[in-house]
């Protein structure tokens, strides 16, 4: 795994660890393939979908 990917990946831990949510903009689930990568507080991320789609 390179550095950049491993730096996502804790990230992403620590919004999720800390009640937030991560996904692709799609809403899916983000992963390594993913180009885009949206992360919120758990309470507005669907508004933001709405806004990124």
């Amino acid at each position: 795994m390179n550095s950049k990917k491993l730096k996502v990946a804790a990230n992403m831990l620590l919004v999720t660890k800390s009640g937030g949510k991560t996904s692709n903009f799609n809403g899916k689930y983000f992963n390594s393939e993913s180009h885009d990568l949206l992360a919120s507080n758990g309470k507005i991320r669907d508004e933001i979908l709405e806004i990124v789609k």
